[in-house]
């Protein structure tokens, strides 16, 4: 159980990296003995699909300890306050086993929200992760405000039928970090002590943390990356301020008082959460309303139960930004440490995006509010180097001209995706001089030679788009396995169907080519379907086999070619 009684402050948490240990000692570092389980073959297989081995060697290290959701629960519930790690007693924890046994198989698919269809969330692993301000200088929460907020969240969790019943386990940093609340006979306190910058300890003479715990400690701050970006963990952040934390009488805002977007720790972890996850994975509970009855919409018979807190509280998907990039922005983000942690900071993210990035096959982003200047970002994350990304879908967002155009030259350019089968930009803003760019990229010699299925629905590609992307289909060696190529609801007539017809007389142009889609083209009259017709047919091309590879099946169910 987490004690209910905590009378007075606690640690600045990662924000402060004590880089010099203070005084020396043969302390032992805070390791209870936790509860071990037996991990059924099954679960065990699953942990392993779900990347869980990423996370086994800073878990069976006892460098990072997960809380356990309910006693979080009952916490919240009674009014207590979190207190730093070493205060702990072992029934507060998840021990390494339980959390590997919690694994197990969700439903395939959950039901629907107001906001659209949820992602399949058949892989899961049972870790939140808190992302949160420290509202004072020495105890992220004194008061408790954000651990009620944090446990009503945790109990709508817990009662999600698609995830069924089982131990869910919390990373929250005050309890899972060895913290420096070590006095100067080594005693671990409710409080912990301030490290004084012009000595060469601590305030009192404490110990802070035994030299083993400091180790520890410095090896969890590394592990943090993979935690909060692994795919199939959840984050939760605690964005908001409480109501009367401006009342010099209720909290002590000395530290850091800067928002939550502006603190570099909190920057850090939402960009993380962004990397790889889900928008319904990565949660802002500063969003919830209260209103909430359930974690997930499920549904029953017809009915569809929308008040989800998934729903309200999702962050939208960003591409994540190249360490370079992010760099910069930490220039403007607020530290507790300043120079210390901004460069602790960007290793730990920089690490992170090489490890993750490099991994990715899949980047889908729908209905994410996005412009040129995000495309921009993604186009940048691209042509960093991804070897093997074989699929990429923005749908239903504001992509421009300007915006396709920079995607367009990272698909082609030198560390660009050379596996790439899929290309979806649906209901976008994408015009002719869009389609152009990408037809330029792939007449290039050798560009785009995987590319099976195109998609640019509900777009703004008129005739001279149209044309521009037949005469780079007409190039020889153009295109050489599209199979699948959807150009409907643009503003093609037919003019723009005609040029189509000309490229696909050619026995030498889009030789793989199955299916063309033209539908929703209102300005294509007779003329143009007489042409694509007689072409058609000249041509001798099949039309059935839509999808017929694997990997495109798998592009469909992900939602791809919609």
């Amino acid at each position: 159980m987490l004690s209910a009684a905590c009378q007075c402050q606690c640690s600045e948490g990662p924000a402060q990296v004590v880089e010099h240990v203070a005084v020396p000692n043969e302390g032992l570092p805070h390791l209870p003995q936790l509860l071990e389980v037996e991990v059924p073959e099954e679960r065990q297989r699953l942990w392993v699909e779900r990347g869980g081995l990423e996370l086994d060697p800073v878990l069976a290290s006892g460098a990072l300890l997960l809380l356990d959701a309910g006693s979080l629960i009952q916490l919240a519930s009674s009014g207590g306050i979190l207190q730093p790690r070493q205060t702990l007693p072992p029934a507060a924890f998840a021990s390494h086993s339980t959390v590997r046994a919690a694994t197990h198989q969700v439903p395939e698919t959950i039901g629907q929200s107001q906001k659209g269809a949820f992602p399949l969330f058949t892989a899961v692993l049972r870790i939140v992760c808190v992302s949160h301000c420290w509202l004072q200088p020495r105890h992220p929460d004194p008061l408790g405000y954000n651990l009620r907020v944090l446990g009503r969240a945790l109990a709508l969790l817990l009662r999600a039928d698609a995830f069924g019943p089982g131990v869910w386990s919390v990373f929250f940093d005050l309890c899972g970090l060895h913290q420096a609340c070590r006095d100067r006979e080594g005693i671990p306190q409710q409080r912990t002590f301030a490290w004084l910058e012009d000595d060469s300890g601590f305030a009192d003479g404490a110990v802070g943390r035994f030299i083993s715990e400091e180790m520890l400690f410095k090896e969890a701050l590394t592990s943090l990356g993979i935690l909060y970006s692994h795919p199939h963990t959840i984050v939760f952040m605690l964005t908001q301020f409480p109501p009367d934390y401006d009342d010099p009488g209720v909290y002590d805002r000395s530290g850091n008082v800067e928002s939550y977007m502006n603190r570099g720790w909190c920057f850090m972890e939402l960009s993380l959460a962004r990397m790889v996850k889900h928008s319904h994975f990565s949660l802002d509970l500063g969003r919830a309303t209260g209103a909430e009855e359930v974690f997930l919409a499920t549904t029953d018979g017809n009915r569809v139960r929308d008040s989800c807190l998934a729903g309200t509280c999702a962050v939208s998907q960003l591409a994540p930004a190249i360490p370079e990039a992010f760099e910069a922005s930490l220039e403007r983000k607020i530290f507790t440490a300043g120079k210390v942690d901004r460069l602790r900071v960007a290793g730990i993210y920089s690490d992170t995006f090489k490890s993750r990035i490099c991994k990715i096959s899949l980047l889908h982003y729908v209905s994410s509010g996005w412009g040129d200047s995000e495309a921009g970002q993604l186009a940048d994350l691209i042509a960093s180097g991804m070897p093997k990304l074989w699929g990429l879908g923005v749908i239903d967002s504001r992509i421009g001209d300007d915006g396709f155009a920079k995607l367009s030259e990272a698909l082609v350019a030198p560390g660009g995706p050379q596996a790439l089968e899929g290309l979806v930009v649906n209901h976008n803003a994408v015009g002719d001089r869009g389609a152009a760019r990408l037809a330029e990229a792939a007449a290039e010699p050798g560009a785009l030679r995987s590319l099976r299925g195109l998609a640019l629905i509900g777009n703004r590609v008129g005739d001279e788009g149209a044309a521009r992307l037949a005469a780079a289909a007409a190039t020889p060696g153009a295109l050489p396995a599209l199979e699948a190529l959807n150009l409907a609801g643009n503003g093609i007539g037919d003019r723009g169907a005609r040029a189509l017809a000309d490229a696909l007389a050619s026995p030498e142009a889009l030789p793989s080519l199955r299916r063309l889609v033209l539908s929703g083209n209102a300005r294509v009259g007779g003329a143009g379907r007489d042409a694509l017709q007689v072409a058609w047919a000249a041509a001798s091309r099949p039309t059935e086999g839509e999808f017929p590879s694997v990997r495109n099946q798998e592009m469909l169910q992900a939602g791809l070619f919609v």
